[in-house]
């Protein structure tokens, strides 16, 4: 027994270590990513887009990497049996399962690498589109969210039990208000600066 305990100590370490290793070299790139923005908007460094998005590539492939550790988890952690029925877990429900586990993992990750490549391709010329266009990954992400809280609805009003469902629907009005509040002001921002670099682009042209 003292010898598991040790070992899940020591196992608990190596992992503390390695978490702070990731935050350290995360916030390193993320440095090395705002002060290369810095110095090629000074005109400083000549380089283009995709360079100076080197360091976010790196920290976009760590967190590629860290998202399919944590999906290899998720679906080995995944029981053999189905808790509700006591069916076996197996062939086309395990295999809609994994599928979902993998989109809830990697969405916002697919989200943001498309918007960067598309910001890159916008910035070094060869997307002619505006940058409206640019932004619909961004929009994106926020249909998916509408279509959560659409299903999170519809789910609540199937709850048989009347005051549970009462509770939940204040709930789901809450978090309703709060996600318009935010996303209100999220896109009201996106907006400015599609305009700003819009301004920006035909100034520069």
């Amino acid at each position: 027994t003292g010898t598991r305990r040790e070992s899940k100590r020591e196992r608990r370490e190596r992992e503390a270590k390695l978490r702070g290793v990731f935050v350290s070299t995360y916030l390193f790139l993320c440095f090395i990513f705002q002060l290369l923005i810095a110095l090629r908007e000074d005109k400083r460094i000549q380089w283009s887009a995709g360079a100076v998005f080197i360091p976010y590539w790196l920290m976009e492939t760590v967190n590629g990497l860290s998202n399919v550790l944590s999906v290899i988890a998720e679906i080995r952690a995944i029981p053999s049996v189905d808790p509700t029925t006591n069916a076996p877990m197996e062939g086309r429900k395990r295999h809609l399962l994994e599928a979902i586990l993998a989109v809830n993992t990697f969405w916002w990750w697919c989200i943001r690498l498309s918007l960067a490549i598309l910001i890159v391709v916008k910035l070094d010329g060869p997307l002619t589109s505006s940058w409206a266009v640019v932004f619909i990954p961004a929009y994106l992400a926020g249909i998916r969210y509408v279509l959560l809280f659409a299903v999170a609805g519809m789910r609540l009003r199937m709850v048989d039990h009347a005051e549970s469902r009462a509770q939940g629907m204040s709930l789901f009005i809450t978090l309703g208000v709060l996600f318009v509040i935010a996303s209100t002001m999220v896109y009201a921002f996106i907006g400015m600066l599609v305009e700003k670099l819009q301004d920006h682009g035909s100034h520069s042209m």
